[in-house]
């Protein structure tokens, strides 16, 4: 059964969207809390709520909702409204890790080629603020570890898809990695986290190397094992 949406809290701002972009200003706050987790999957979404939260009339919500339920973020039922979406079921979860393994390998290895070294010292410290948390037990996580590690894995996967300088199938990736959004949780269960930080060292170290096709394995060895975890995660 859908439960109502948490709030006022995940939507609160202090600077409401401006006026003049509004509604682009509109969905992109609602898809990254949607991305952040803020929402519980399968809750309902008051648009009145969301509409006073934001200091908005309910159209730019509507318009918003419906982008994210193009987007497979949200869910529209006829006469009931608009609901975070559920997780996915394992035959999608194969898709779309079909989906990546046929761009971010290869990506990978574009990245290999062409990373700067800012771009490469970025990606390193991302992975050095990661370190210290996945080497704590994962019992003792507060909030803003879990967070921290669901961005992490977020942020890595973009740049090393933004370093591969194609925008359309970073573009691509982009996507494919926001539908797993629904299924976020389940990257944080056990040691997964640790055994995800782990391979990617090895991509990273694949580019620091300069090495395209060391790279290209690394990325293809960590999303089979991504979804194998899944997998038993789902089992």
């Amino acid at each position: 059964m859908n439960t109502p949406a948490e709030g006022p809290g995940p939507m609160a701002q202090r600077n409401p969207p401006k006026r003049q972009m509004l509604t682009d200003d509109v969905y992109k706050t609602v898809r990254n809390h949607l991305l952040a987790g803020r929402f519980k999957p399968g809750s309902w979404l008051n648009l009145d709520q969301l509409a006073r939260q934001l200091n908005v009339s309910n159209t730019p919500i509507r318009q918003a909702l419906g982008r994210l339920e193009a987007e497979g973020l949200v869910t529209k039922l006829p006469y009931r409204g608009f609901a975070v979406a559920n997780a996915l079921d394992m035959e999608t979860v194969e898709d779309i890790y079909f989906g990546r393994n046929l761009l971010e390998p290869t990506l990978a290895s574009l990245a290999a080629q062409k990373a700067s070294p800012d771009e490469l010292d970025e990606l390193g410290r991302l992975l050095q603020r990661i370190d210290v948390i996945v080497a704590r037990d994962p019992a003792d996580w507060a909030d803003g570890h879990v967070k921290a590690c669901l961005e992490a894995d977020e942020t890595f996967h973009r740049t090393i898809s933004r370093m591969g300088g194609n925008k359309i199938t970073e573009q691509m990736a982009a996507w494919l990695q926001d539908r797993m959004m629904p299924n976020r949780s389940l990257f944080l269960r056990g040691d997964a986290a640790a055994k995800s930080h782990s391979e990617h060292l090895a991509v990273f170290a694949a580019l620091r190397d300069g090495n395209p096709q060391a790279a290209e394995n690394a990325m293809k060895s960590h999303l089979d094992a991504a979804l194998g975890r899944f997998r038993s995660a789902s089992a």
